[in-house]
């Protein structure tokens, strides 16, 4: 914890320290564990170096954060436990609180999800580049000469049909007259 600061000074945790000299001091709440500060032979109650720098050392809120969830979590009341989860939980889990296997599920899911789309997309776009590239369909290709095919055919058959049919009107003509 970090001294002072908006509650206390450092005399509140060591009597024979200044008030205002500035040091974070190791509170073990569970004294067993001391692997958590590294150092196993670290006495008891020693101050922590501190960067004489503050742009250097993380702001004293992260120090205020971590040792209120730690005196809340040793010392605090079940109400005030609850209470503290119901008004904060949305704000830090808003998706509510995971345990590190649906994370890891989510974050395949995630992952595939996005694999999928980018194949989805690269098919697409090579497609497109296929269509570019082949020119026009074979199938209209085929359509188009059929067409063409039909209309000399037609063009063919009437031709002769209308020659006969305009010897026969001037045929009849002449011979009216």
């Amino acid at each position: 914890m970090q001294t002072p600061n908006f509650a206390m000074d450092t005399s509140d945790i060591d009597p024979t320290a200044p008030p205002a000299e500035t040091r974070c001091t190791a509170h073990l709440f569970e004294p067993d564990e001391r692997s958590y500060l590294g150092d196993q032979s670290l006495p008891l109650c020693s101050p922590l170096r501190i960067s004489d720098n503050p742009t250097l050392w993380p702001p004293a809120i992260l120090f205020d954060a971590v040792y209120a969830g730690a005196v809340l979590r040793h010392f605090g009341l079940q109400t005030l436990k609850d209470e503290v989860t119901k008004t904060w939980k949305n704000t830090f889990y808003p998706g509510g609180i995971t345990s590190v296997a649906e994370a890891e599920r989510k974050s395949t899911r995630d992952k595939r999800a996005a694999s999928e789309k980018e194949k989805k997309d690269h098919d697409r776009a090579r497609d497109t580049r296929h269509i570019t590239r082949s020119g026009p369909d074979i199938f209209f290709t085929m359509l188009f000469y059929f067409l063409f095919f039909i209309y000399l055919l037609a063009a063919a058959l009437v031709r002769p049909r209308m020659y006969v049919a305009q010897r026969r009107t001037r045929a009849v003509a002449v011979g009216t007259s």
